[in-house]
Protein backbone atom coordinates (compact mmCIF):
# COMPACT_ATOMS: atom_id res chain seq x y z
CA UNK A 1 0.00 0.00 0.00
CA UNK A 2 1.18 3.45 -0.54
CA UNK A 3 -0.60 6.26 0.76
CA UNK A 4 -0.01 10.48 -0.64
CA UNK A 5 3.67 11.03 -0.25
CA UNK A 6 3.59 14.18 1.80
CA UNK A 7 0.99 17.08 2.27
CA UNK A 8 3.01 20.06 3.19
CA UNK A 9 1.17 21.58 6.00
CA UNK A 10 1.17 25.49 5.46
CA UNK A 11 2.45 27.47 8.25
CA UNK A 12 4.19 24.66 10.30
CA UNK A 13 7.99 25.98 8.96
CA UNK A 14 10.58 26.28 11.48
CA UNK A 15 12.73 29.66 12.14
CA UNK A 16 15.91 29.98 10.83
CA UNK A 17 19.25 29.67 13.15
CA UNK A 18 22.62 30.21 12.94
CA UNK A 19 24.69 26.75 12.53
CA UNK A 20 25.68 26.97 16.94
CA UNK A 21 21.87 27.44 17.46
CA UNK A 22 20.69 25.02 15.11
CA UNK A 23 20.75 21.59 17.17
CA UNK A 24 19.25 22.84 20.40
CA UNK A 25 16.50 25.19 18.73
CA UNK A 26 15.35 22.52 17.15
CA UNK A 27 14.91 20.69 19.60
CA UNK A 28 12.97 22.88 21.14
CA UNK A 29 10.75 23.31 18.63
CA UNK A 30 9.88 19.88 18.09
CA UNK A 31 7.44 18.86 20.58
CA UNK A 32 7.30 14.87 21.72
CA UNK A 33 5.24 15.27 24.44
CA UNK A 34 2.37 16.28 21.90
CA UNK A 35 3.08 13.76 19.53
CA UNK A 36 2.26 11.11 22.81
CA UNK A 37 -0.71 13.22 23.40
CA UNK A 38 -1.90 12.95 20.08
CA UNK A 39 -1.26 9.09 19.97
CA UNK A 40 -2.86 8.53 23.35
CA UNK A 41 -5.86 10.86 22.43
CA UNK A 42 -6.20 8.25 19.06
CA UNK A 43 -5.80 5.44 21.66
CA UNK A 44 -9.17 6.29 22.19
CA UNK A 45 -10.49 6.44 18.95
CA UNK A 46 -8.83 2.51 17.75
CA UNK A 47 -5.39 3.36 17.08
CA UNK A 48 -3.22 0.74 18.49
CA UNK A 49 0.72 0.12 17.77
CA UNK A 50 3.93 1.72 18.61
CA UNK A 51 6.47 5.01 17.58
CA UNK A 52 9.91 5.70 17.65
CA UNK A 53 10.68 9.56 16.88
CA UNK A 54 13.31 11.56 18.00
CA UNK A 55 16.56 12.97 17.40
CA UNK A 56 19.75 10.37 17.03
CA UNK A 57 21.49 12.44 19.78
CA UNK A 58 18.70 13.84 21.23
CA UNK A 59 14.97 13.94 23.00
CA UNK A 60 13.55 10.95 21.93
CA UNK A 61 9.77 8.99 22.24
CA UNK A 62 9.51 4.90 21.96
CA UNK A 63 6.12 3.63 22.96
CA UNK A 64 3.12 1.20 22.62
CA UNK A 65 -0.50 2.02 22.55
CA UNK A 66 -3.38 0.14 22.24
CA UNK A 67 -3.59 -3.86 22.46
CA UNK A 68 -1.66 -6.37 19.85
CA UNK A 69 -4.16 -9.09 20.82
CA UNK A 70 -8.06 -7.91 21.83
CA UNK A 71 -9.16 -11.43 22.43
CA UNK A 72 -6.14 -11.94 24.92
CA UNK A 73 -6.29 -8.62 26.22
CA UNK A 74 -2.59 -8.43 24.95
CA UNK A 75 -1.20 -4.43 25.12
CA UNK A 76 1.14 -3.68 22.41
CA UNK A 77 5.00 -3.04 23.10
CA UNK A 78 7.51 -1.49 21.76
CA UNK A 79 9.34 -4.99 21.08
CA UNK A 80 5.86 -6.31 19.43
CA UNK A 81 6.19 -7.23 15.64
CA UNK A 82 4.03 -6.65 12.77
CA UNK A 83 4.74 -5.91 8.73
CA UNK A 84 6.00 -2.78 7.77
CA UNK A 85 4.79 -3.14 4.46
CA UNK A 86 6.32 -1.42 1.12
CA UNK A 87 9.25 -0.04 3.59
CA UNK A 88 10.41 -3.88 2.61
CA UNK A 89 11.89 -1.51 -0.74
CA UNK A 90 14.50 0.60 0.43
CA UNK A 91 15.65 -2.40 2.59
CA UNK A 92 16.23 -4.56 -0.86
CA UNK A 93 18.10 -1.08 -2.41
CA UNK A 94 20.21 -1.27 0.04
CA UNK A 95 20.98 -4.59 -1.03
CA UNK A 96 21.63 -3.82 -4.02
CA UNK A 97 24.01 -1.35 -3.58
CA UNK A 98 25.59 -3.46 -1.38
CA UNK A 99 26.44 -5.71 -3.94
CA UNK A 100 27.08 -2.56 -6.48
CA UNK A 101 30.06 -1.47 -3.97
CA UNK A 102 31.16 -5.18 -4.42
CA UNK A 103 31.58 -5.03 -7.82
CA UNK A 104 28.76 -7.61 -8.32
CA UNK A 105 26.55 -5.64 -10.62
CA UNK A 106 25.85 -2.16 -11.90
CA UNK A 107 22.64 -0.23 -11.53
CA UNK A 108 23.26 0.38 -15.33
CA UNK A 109 23.10 -3.24 -16.64
CA UNK A 110 19.95 -4.56 -18.09
CA UNK A 111 17.10 -7.32 -17.37
CA UNK A 112 18.98 -8.69 -20.54
CA UNK A 113 22.09 -8.79 -18.18
CA UNK A 114 21.08 -10.96 -15.61
CA UNK A 115 17.50 -12.92 -17.30
CA UNK A 116 16.78 -15.37 -20.52
CA UNK A 117 14.34 -14.50 -22.91
CA UNK A 118 13.82 -11.36 -22.18
CA UNK A 119 11.28 -9.75 -24.69
CA UNK A 120 12.43 -7.07 -26.92
CA UNK A 121 10.30 -4.55 -25.05
CA UNK A 122 11.67 -5.40 -21.60
CA UNK A 123 15.72 -6.16 -22.86
CA UNK A 124 16.84 -2.53 -22.08
CA UNK A 125 15.32 -2.13 -18.66
CA UNK A 126 17.82 -0.71 -16.06
CA UNK A 127 18.39 -1.57 -12.56
CA UNK A 128 18.35 1.61 -12.15
CA UNK A 129 14.74 2.09 -13.42
CA UNK A 130 13.59 -0.93 -11.31
CA UNK A 131 14.62 0.91 -7.87
CA UNK A 132 12.73 4.28 -9.14
CA UNK A 133 9.92 2.58 -10.53
CA UNK A 134 10.40 3.63 -13.93
CA UNK A 135 10.90 0.97 -15.99
CA UNK A 136 7.10 0.57 -16.95
CA UNK A 137 5.82 -2.71 -14.72
CA UNK A 138 2.12 -2.51 -13.63
CA UNK A 139 2.07 -2.15 -9.92
CA UNK A 140 1.25 -5.83 -9.25
CA UNK A 141 0.74 -9.55 -11.15
CA UNK A 142 -1.05 -11.20 -8.83
CA UNK A 143 -2.10 -11.60 -4.98
CA UNK A 144 0.48 -11.45 -2.01
CA UNK A 145 -0.65 -14.77 -0.64
CA UNK A 146 -0.02 -17.06 -3.89
CA UNK A 147 3.13 -19.02 -3.08
CA UNK A 148 4.50 -18.40 -6.58
CA UNK A 149 8.24 -19.49 -6.99
CA UNK A 150 10.72 -17.46 -8.54
CA UNK A 151 10.89 -18.84 -11.79
CA UNK A 152 6.97 -18.84 -12.42
CA UNK A 153 7.31 -14.93 -11.44
CA UNK A 154 9.85 -14.05 -13.73
CA UNK A 155 8.27 -15.63 -17.03
CA UNK A 156 4.83 -13.95 -15.75
CA UNK A 157 6.65 -10.55 -15.18
CA UNK A 158 8.44 -10.94 -18.42
CA UNK A 159 5.19 -11.17 -20.50
CA UNK A 160 3.05 -8.61 -19.04
CA UNK A 161 1.90 -5.56 -20.61
CA UNK A 162 4.20 -2.65 -20.01
CA UNK A 163 2.61 0.76 -18.78
CA UNK A 164 4.84 2.96 -20.89
CA UNK A 165 8.50 2.58 -22.60
CA UNK A 166 10.47 2.28 -19.98
CA UNK A 167 12.39 5.16 -18.56
CA UNK A 168 9.76 7.59 -20.01
CA UNK A 169 7.88 7.93 -16.96
CA UNK A 170 6.59 6.83 -13.25
CA UNK A 171 4.38 3.74 -12.34
CA UNK A 172 4.95 2.57 -8.71
CA UNK A 173 5.77 -1.32 -9.67
CA UNK A 174 5.52 -4.32 -6.57
CA UNK A 175 6.98 -6.16 -9.90
CA UNK A 176 10.20 -4.39 -10.33
CA UNK A 177 11.18 -5.04 -6.30
CA UNK A 178 10.29 -8.54 -6.82
CA UNK A 179 12.71 -9.08 -9.71
CA UNK A 180 15.43 -7.12 -7.94
CA UNK A 181 15.01 -9.61 -4.69
CA UNK A 182 15.39 -12.64 -6.89
CA UNK A 183 18.67 -10.93 -8.47
CA UNK A 184 19.46 -10.58 -4.95
CA UNK A 185 19.21 -13.97 -4.89
CA UNK A 186 21.04 -14.87 -7.94
CA UNK A 187 23.80 -12.91 -7.47
CA UNK A 188 25.05 -13.47 -3.53
CA UNK A 189 23.53 -17.32 -3.95
CA UNK A 190 21.95 -16.75 -0.75
CA UNK A 191 18.14 -16.79 0.13
CA UNK A 192 16.96 -12.95 -0.12
CA UNK A 193 16.27 -13.16 3.54
CA UNK A 194 19.45 -14.70 4.56
CA UNK A 195 21.21 -12.42 2.80
CA UNK A 196 19.57 -9.16 4.43
CA UNK A 197 19.87 -10.70 7.84
CA UNK A 198 23.77 -11.43 6.84
CA UNK A 199 24.69 -8.57 5.90
CA UNK A 200 22.44 -5.52 6.63
CA UNK A 201 20.14 -6.69 9.87
CA UNK A 202 22.83 -8.41 11.91
CA UNK A 203 25.52 -5.42 11.45
CA UNK A 204 22.88 -2.98 12.85
CA UNK A 205 21.79 -5.16 15.65
CA UNK A 206 18.20 -5.43 13.77
CA UNK A 207 17.63 -9.33 15.91
CA UNK A 208 13.51 -8.97 15.11
CA UNK A 209 13.58 -7.65 11.97
CA UNK A 210 12.79 -10.70 8.65
CA UNK A 211 10.14 -12.71 7.27
CA UNK A 212 10.79 -16.10 9.21
CA UNK A 213 14.12 -16.78 10.75
CA UNK A 214 13.70 -14.09 13.84
CA UNK A 215 11.25 -16.86 14.84
CA UNK A 216 9.53 -14.48 17.07
CA UNK A 217 7.03 -16.25 19.78
CA UNK A 218 3.52 -15.90 19.67
CA UNK A 219 2.76 -13.50 22.19
CA UNK A 220 5.40 -11.17 20.32
CA UNK A 221 3.25 -10.49 17.31
CA UNK A 222 0.49 -8.63 16.41
CA UNK A 223 -2.96 -9.58 15.63
CA UNK A 224 -4.76 -7.24 12.40
CA UNK A 225 -8.25 -5.70 12.87
CA UNK A 226 -10.28 -4.75 9.60
CA UNK A 227 -14.00 -3.51 10.61
CA UNK A 228 -13.85 -4.64 14.29
CA UNK A 229 -13.27 -8.11 13.44
CA UNK A 230 -10.19 -10.21 13.84
CA UNK A 231 -8.43 -10.33 10.73
CA UNK A 232 -4.88 -12.27 11.76
CA UNK A 233 -0.97 -12.27 10.41
CA UNK A 234 0.25 -11.64 6.83
CA UNK A 235 2.83 -14.43 7.97
CA UNK A 236 1.71 -17.85 7.00
CA UNK A 237 -0.78 -16.78 4.20
CA UNK A 238 -0.24 -18.66 1.18
CA UNK A 239 3.42 -18.46 2.07
CA UNK A 240 6.08 -20.44 1.35
CA UNK A 241 8.39 -22.27 3.23
CA UNK A 242 11.10 -19.99 3.08
CA UNK A 243 8.72 -17.15 2.99
CA UNK A 244 6.09 -14.98 1.48
CA UNK A 245 5.76 -15.79 -2.74
CA UNK A 246 7.20 -13.24 -4.95
CA UNK A 247 4.34 -11.17 -5.66
CA UNK A 248 5.52 -10.21 -2.11
CA UNK A 249 8.61 -10.80 -1.58
CA UNK A 250 11.36 -8.29 -1.68
CA UNK A 251 8.97 -5.62 -2.20
CA UNK A 252 6.55 -5.98 0.98
CA UNK A 253 5.91 -8.00 3.70
CA UNK A 254 9.18 -7.52 6.14
CA UNK A 255 8.18 -7.84 10.01
CA UNK A 256 10.19 -5.62 12.13
CA UNK A 257 9.89 -3.40 15.73
CA UNK A 258 10.13 -0.23 16.38
CA UNK A 259 13.01 -0.78 18.27
CA UNK A 260 14.69 -2.46 15.31
CA UNK A 261 13.48 0.46 13.17
CA UNK A 262 15.61 2.75 15.52
CA UNK A 263 18.75 0.91 15.02
CA UNK A 264 17.80 0.98 11.24
CA UNK A 265 18.54 4.81 11.29
CA UNK A 266 22.39 4.42 11.63
CA UNK A 267 22.26 3.01 7.84
CA UNK A 268 21.13 6.67 6.75
CA UNK A 269 23.61 8.43 8.96
CA UNK A 270 26.56 6.25 7.02
CA UNK A 271 27.24 4.18 10.27
CA UNK A 272 26.30 0.62 8.87
CA UNK A 273 26.82 -1.19 6.17
CA UNK A 274 26.54 1.20 3.60
CA UNK A 275 29.55 4.04 3.24
CA UNK A 276 28.01 7.81 3.45
CA UNK A 277 28.51 7.78 -1.07
CA UNK A 278 26.44 4.82 -1.29
CA UNK A 279 23.56 6.16 1.57
CA UNK A 280 23.81 9.53 -0.63
CA UNK A 281 22.75 7.57 -3.81
CA UNK A 282 20.21 5.38 -1.65
CA UNK A 283 18.71 8.77 -0.73
CA UNK A 284 18.29 11.03 -3.93
CA UNK A 285 15.20 11.93 -5.64
CA UNK A 286 15.40 10.80 -8.99
CA UNK A 287 11.82 10.39 -10.83
CA UNK A 288 9.13 12.83 -10.24
CA UNK A 289 6.38 11.05 -8.67
CA UNK A 290 3.58 13.34 -10.31
CA UNK A 291 3.07 17.31 -9.15
CA UNK A 292 6.62 18.07 -9.00
CA UNK A 293 7.25 17.95 -5.10
CA UNK A 294 7.69 14.08 -4.27
CA UNK A 295 10.55 12.34 -6.06
CA UNK A 296 11.54 8.33 -5.94
CA UNK A 297 14.90 7.78 -4.89
CA UNK A 298 16.28 4.06 -4.73
CA UNK A 299 12.88 2.81 -2.26
CA UNK A 300 12.15 6.28 -0.82
CA UNK A 301 10.37 8.89 -1.37
CA UNK A 302 12.20 12.34 -1.28
CA UNK A 303 10.60 15.56 -0.29
CA UNK A 304 10.33 18.95 1.28
CA UNK A 305 8.94 19.04 4.81
CA UNK A 306 8.12 21.29 8.16
CA UNK A 307 11.49 19.78 9.49
CA UNK A 308 13.75 20.09 6.13
CA UNK A 309 14.33 17.45 3.27
CA UNK A 310 12.16 14.31 4.12
CA UNK A 311 13.67 11.06 3.06
CA UNK A 312 10.60 8.87 3.61
CA UNK A 313 7.98 5.61 2.67
CA UNK A 314 4.68 3.97 4.04
CA UNK A 315 3.16 0.78 3.62
CA UNK A 316 0.68 -1.63 4.67
CA UNK A 317 -1.92 -3.97 3.32
CA UNK A 318 -5.23 -2.00 4.78
CA UNK A 319 -5.12 -3.60 7.82
CA UNK A 320 -1.23 -3.48 9.33
CA UNK A 321 0.28 -0.39 8.15
CA UNK A 322 3.70 1.58 8.88
CA UNK A 323 5.37 5.07 8.03
CA UNK A 324 9.44 5.70 8.36
CA UNK A 325 10.33 9.17 8.03
CA UNK A 326 13.95 10.91 7.95
CA UNK A 327 14.77 14.47 7.85
CA UNK A 328 18.98 14.22 7.51
CA UNK A 329 18.92 17.75 7.91
CA UNK A 330 18.11 17.86 11.58
CA UNK A 331 19.13 14.37 12.72
CA UNK A 332 15.02 13.51 13.31
CA UNK A 333 13.47 10.05 13.09
CA UNK A 334 10.04 8.96 13.39
CA UNK A 335 9.16 4.96 12.64
CA UNK A 336 5.34 4.80 13.45
CA UNK A 337 3.29 1.04 12.95
CA UNK A 338 -0.11 0.30 14.23
CA UNK A 339 -2.28 -3.42 13.42
CA UNK A 340 -5.44 -1.50 13.02
CA UNK A 341 -7.70 -0.32 9.62
CA UNK A 342 -9.77 2.10 12.17
CA UNK A 343 -6.81 4.21 12.51
CA UNK A 344 -4.13 3.14 10.11
CA UNK A 345 -0.35 4.24 11.15
CA UNK A 346 0.34 5.03 7.43
CA UNK A 347 -2.23 8.09 6.77
CA UNK A 348 -1.31 9.35 10.11
CA UNK A 349 1.74 11.49 8.81
CA UNK A 350 0.34 15.21 8.51
CA UNK A 351 -1.29 15.27 11.93
CA UNK A 352 2.21 13.58 13.60
CA UNK A 353 4.17 16.56 11.59
CA UNK A 354 1.51 19.12 13.00
CA UNK A 355 1.98 17.88 16.50
CA UNK A 356 5.34 17.67 16.57
CA UNK A 357 5.93 21.60 15.23
CA UNK A 358 2.81 23.28 15.61
CA UNK A 359 1.85 24.30 19.35
CA UNK A 360 -1.53 25.66 18.16
CA UNK A 361 -2.60 22.14 16.40
CA UNK A 362 -5.57 20.66 18.00
CA UNK A 363 -5.02 17.41 19.91
CA UNK A 364 -7.91 15.08 20.00
CA UNK A 365 -10.09 15.00 23.75
CA UNK A 366 -8.40 12.87 26.84
CA UNK A 367 -11.36 10.64 27.25
CA UNK A 368 -11.79 8.23 29.48
CA UNK A 369 -12.61 4.99 27.50
CA UNK A 370 -14.90 1.90 29.60
CA UNK A 371 -13.16 -1.02 27.67
CA UNK A 372 -16.37 -3.14 27.88
CA UNK A 373 -17.16 -3.94 24.45
CA UNK A 374 -20.79 -5.78 24.63
CA UNK A 375 -22.76 -2.45 24.92
CA UNK A 376 -21.41 -1.65 21.11
CA UNK A 377 -22.46 -5.01 19.77
CA UNK A 378 -25.71 -4.01 20.84
CA UNK A 379 -26.17 -0.89 19.63
CA UNK A 380 -24.10 -1.82 15.90
CA UNK A 381 -26.47 -1.44 13.26
CA UNK A 382 -28.30 0.84 10.87
CA UNK A 383 -29.77 3.64 11.98
CA UNK A 384 -31.87 6.29 9.73
CA UNK A 385 -33.42 9.51 9.50
CA UNK A 386 -35.08 12.08 6.88
CA UNK A 387 -31.04 13.54 6.37
CA UNK A 388 -29.32 10.21 5.71
CA UNK A 389 -28.50 6.36 7.11
CA UNK A 390 -25.71 6.01 9.70
CA UNK A 391 -24.35 2.89 9.84
CA UNK A 392 -22.71 1.57 13.44
CA UNK A 393 -19.73 -0.99 13.65
CA UNK A 394 -18.41 -1.90 16.42
CA UNK A 395 -14.29 -2.33 16.89
CA UNK A 396 -13.97 -3.40 20.36
CA UNK A 397 -15.66 -0.98 23.17
CA UNK A 398 -16.22 1.25 20.45
CA UNK A 399 -18.41 2.30 17.29
CA UNK A 400 -17.48 3.70 14.35
CA UNK A 401 -20.17 5.57 13.01
CA UNK A 402 -20.56 5.82 8.53
CA UNK A 403 -22.38 8.41 7.27
CA UNK A 404 -24.66 7.88 3.86
CA UNK A 405 -26.13 11.44 2.50
CA UNK A 406 -25.37 14.82 1.91
CA UNK A 407 -27.25 16.25 4.41
CA UNK A 408 -26.02 13.86 7.32
CA UNK A 409 -22.22 14.20 6.49
CA UNK A 410 -22.71 18.09 6.75
CA UNK A 411 -24.65 17.94 9.95
CA UNK A 412 -21.91 15.51 11.32
CA UNK A 413 -19.75 17.43 10.50
CA UNK A 414 -20.28 21.29 10.97
CA UNK A 415 -20.92 22.36 8.01
CA UNK A 416 -22.40 25.41 6.91
CA UNK A 417 -25.88 25.61 5.66
CA UNK A 418 -24.77 27.90 2.70
CA UNK A 419 -22.01 25.36 1.47
CA UNK A 420 -25.39 23.07 0.42
CA UNK A 421 -26.43 23.81 -3.23
CA UNK A 422 -22.71 23.73 -3.90
CA UNK A 423 -21.86 20.31 -1.89
CA UNK A 424 -24.88 19.33 -4.13
CA UNK A 425 -23.61 19.94 -6.88
CA UNK A 426 -20.05 17.86 -6.63
CA UNK A 427 -22.44 14.92 -5.80
CA UNK A 428 -24.18 15.25 -9.17
CA UNK A 429 -21.20 15.72 -11.29
CA UNK A 430 -19.49 12.29 -8.91
CA UNK A 431 -23.12 10.26 -9.78
CA UNK A 432 -22.67 10.99 -13.48
CA UNK A 433 -19.11 10.14 -13.37
CA UNK A 434 -19.82 6.03 -11.51
CA UNK A 435 -22.64 6.06 -14.06
CA UNK A 436 -20.42 6.71 -17.54
CA UNK A 437 -18.60 4.25 -15.50
CA UNK A 438 -21.00 1.55 -14.87
CA UNK A 439 -22.03 1.85 -18.39
CA UNK A 440 -18.94 1.16 -19.65
CA UNK A 441 -18.12 4.86 -21.37
CA UNK A 442 -14.36 5.53 -21.84
CA UNK A 443 -14.40 9.53 -21.80
CA UNK A 444 -15.92 9.51 -18.63
CA UNK A 445 -14.47 12.75 -17.50
CA UNK A 446 -16.47 14.44 -20.51
CA UNK A 447 -16.94 18.17 -18.97
CA UNK A 448 -15.69 17.91 -15.89
CA UNK A 449 -11.75 18.45 -17.00
CA UNK A 450 -10.30 20.07 -19.82
CA UNK A 451 -6.90 18.62 -19.39
CA UNK A 452 -6.11 15.30 -21.23
CA UNK A 453 -9.68 14.27 -20.81
CA UNK A 454 -8.92 10.32 -22.39
CA UNK A 455 -5.68 9.62 -20.73
CA UNK A 456 -7.30 10.88 -17.39
CA UNK A 457 -10.52 8.80 -17.87
CA UNK A 458 -8.38 5.98 -18.59
CA UNK A 459 -6.51 6.04 -15.34
CA UNK A 460 -10.17 6.66 -13.50
CA UNK A 461 -11.87 3.77 -14.94
CA UNK A 462 -8.75 1.48 -14.15
CA UNK A 463 -8.99 2.75 -10.82
CA UNK A 464 -12.32 0.94 -10.33
CA UNK A 465 -11.90 -1.77 -12.52
CA UNK A 466 -9.37 -3.58 -9.86
CA UNK A 467 -12.70 -4.15 -7.52
CA UNK A 468 -15.17 -7.30 -7.95
CA UNK A 469 -18.35 -6.76 -10.69
CA UNK A 470 -20.21 -7.43 -7.55
CA UNK A 471 -18.63 -4.51 -5.37
CA UNK A 472 -20.88 -2.22 -4.19
CA UNK A 473 -20.38 1.08 -4.94
CA UNK A 474 -22.29 3.82 -3.19
CA UNK A 475 -21.31 7.95 -2.90
CA UNK A 476 -21.89 8.48 0.85
CA UNK A 477 -21.77 12.57 -0.10
CA UNK A 478 -19.90 15.57 -0.71
CA UNK A 479 -17.93 17.53 2.11
CA UNK A 480 -15.14 20.31 1.84
CA UNK A 481 -11.89 19.24 2.29
CA UNK A 482 -10.50 20.21 5.66
CA UNK A 483 -7.21 22.10 5.97
CA UNK A 484 -5.90 19.32 8.04
CA UNK A 485 -6.73 16.54 5.38
CA UNK A 486 -4.13 14.73 3.79
CA UNK A 487 -5.95 16.07 0.35
CA UNK A 488 -5.46 19.68 1.68
CA UNK A 489 -3.00 20.31 -1.01
CA UNK A 490 -4.96 18.48 -3.92
CA UNK A 491 -8.52 20.10 -4.08
CA UNK A 492 -11.47 21.85 -1.92
CA UNK A 493 -14.19 19.06 -1.88
CA UNK A 494 -14.14 15.88 -1.98
CA UNK A 495 -16.49 13.46 -3.26
CA UNK A 496 -16.24 9.93 -0.87
CA UNK A 497 -17.44 6.88 -2.93
CA UNK A 498 -17.73 3.79 -0.69
CA UNK A 499 -16.75 0.60 -2.92
CA UNK A 500 -17.42 -2.72 -0.58
CA UNK A 501 -16.61 -6.12 -1.15
CA UNK A 502 -15.09 -9.77 0.06
CA UNK A 503 -11.75 -7.75 0.03
CA UNK A 504 -12.99 -5.13 2.67
CA UNK A 505 -14.75 -1.65 2.44
CA UNK A 506 -12.37 1.14 0.62
CA UNK A 507 -12.64 4.50 -0.10
CA UNK A 508 -12.23 6.46 -3.18
CA UNK A 509 -12.17 10.18 -2.94
CA UNK A 510 -13.08 12.21 -5.80
CA UNK A 511 -11.01 15.27 -5.39
CA UNK A 512 -12.56 18.94 -7.02
CA UNK A 513 -10.84 22.49 -7.47
CA UNK A 514 -12.56 25.30 -6.72
CA UNK A 515 -13.17 25.74 -10.52
CA UNK A 516 -14.88 22.64 -10.46
CA UNK A 517 -12.75 21.25 -12.59
CA UNK A 518 -11.89 17.54 -11.27
CA UNK A 519 -8.39 17.20 -9.85
CA UNK A 520 -7.98 13.39 -9.40
CA UNK A 521 -9.09 10.43 -7.23
CA UNK A 522 -7.23 9.21 -4.38
CA UNK A 523 -8.29 5.65 -3.43
CA UNK A 524 -7.66 4.60 0.49
CA UNK A 525 -9.39 3.09 3.40
CA UNK A 526 -12.81 3.60 4.92
CA UNK A 527 -11.16 6.10 7.47
CA UNK A 528 -10.73 8.85 5.34
CA UNK A 529 -14.46 9.50 5.09
CA UNK A 530 -14.80 12.63 7.91
CA UNK A 531 -16.61 10.73 10.26
CA UNK A 532 -17.44 10.23 14.13
CA UNK A 533 -16.16 7.52 16.06
CA UNK A 534 -19.03 6.95 19.37
CA UNK A 535 -16.53 6.32 22.50
CA UNK A 536 -18.39 4.45 25.04
CA UNK A 537 -17.22 6.32 29.02
CA UNK A 538 -16.32 5.00 32.29
CA UNK A 539 -19.26 7.30 33.55
CA UNK A 540 -21.92 5.41 31.12
CA UNK A 541 -23.10 6.79 27.68
CA UNK A 542 -21.44 7.29 24.69
CA UNK A 543 -19.88 10.57 23.35
CA UNK A 544 -19.74 11.23 19.69
CA UNK A 545 -16.16 12.28 18.88
CA UNK A 546 -14.67 13.90 15.14
CA UNK A 547 -12.00 11.64 13.94
CA UNK A 548 -9.99 14.68 12.62
CA UNK A 549 -8.67 17.95 14.13
CA UNK A 550 -10.69 19.97 15.91
CA UNK A 551 -12.03 16.75 17.19
CA UNK A 552 -15.41 17.89 18.37
CA UNK A 553 -17.30 15.82 20.57
CA UNK A 554 -20.85 15.98 21.18
CA UNK A 555 -23.03 13.66 23.40
CA UNK A 556 -25.35 10.51 22.16
CA UNK A 557 -28.64 10.14 23.53
CA UNK A 558 -30.43 6.91 23.45
CA UNK A 559 -34.30 6.50 23.71
CA UNK A 560 -35.46 3.25 22.98
CA UNK A 561 -34.70 2.37 19.26
CA UNK A 562 -33.84 5.91 18.43
CA UNK A 563 -30.83 7.86 19.03
CA UNK A 564 -29.85 11.58 19.29
CA UNK A 565 -26.76 12.78 17.49
CA UNK A 566 -25.71 16.62 16.72
CA UNK A 567 -29.13 17.94 16.99
CA UNK A 568 -30.29 14.59 14.38
CA UNK A 569 -32.71 12.20 15.65
CA UNK A 570 -32.14 8.70 14.09
CA UNK A 571 -33.98 5.59 14.11
CA UNK A 572 -33.19 2.02 14.29
CA UNK A 573 -34.04 0.20 10.58
CA UNK A 574 -32.60 -3.18 11.25
CA UNK A 575 -33.29 -6.08 13.20
CA UNK A 576 -30.57 -6.18 15.45
CA UNK A 577 -30.89 -7.24 19.09
CA UNK A 578 -31.51 -4.35 21.11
Amino acid sequence: MRAIVLILLAGFCLPAFTLAEETESTQRAVDLDRLDALLTGLEAQGFSGAVAAGFVDGPALQKAYGLADREAGRRYRTDTVQTMGSITKPVTAAAILLLEGEGKLSLDETLADHFEDVPADKREITLHQLLTHSAGFPGGIGPDNEAIGAGDFVERALAAELEFEPGSGYAYSNVGYSLLGILIERISGQGYEAFLRERLFEPLGMDATGYLLSDWDADQRALGYRGGSLWGEVRGRGWRSDGPGWHLRANGGLHTTVEDMRRFVALLRGKGPLDEDAVARWTEGYVDEGGGDSFYAYGWAVSDSPLGRLVAHNGGNGIFSADFLWFPERDFYLYIQGNTATVPAADLRPMLLAALVDADFPLPPDLEEDGNSDPAKRLAGEWSGEAGRLSLRPDGPRLLAEATGSRLLRALNQVPDGQGDRLDGFDEKTRTILSRIAAGEERVLDGFTDEDVAERSRRLRELFDRFPEDARIELAGSLPIAPESRFADYGTVGSYVRIESDFGTRLATVLWQDDGNYRGTALGPASDLPGLVLVRMTSGGYRAVERQPPWRHYPVELQGDCLDIVSLTLCRTDSADQ
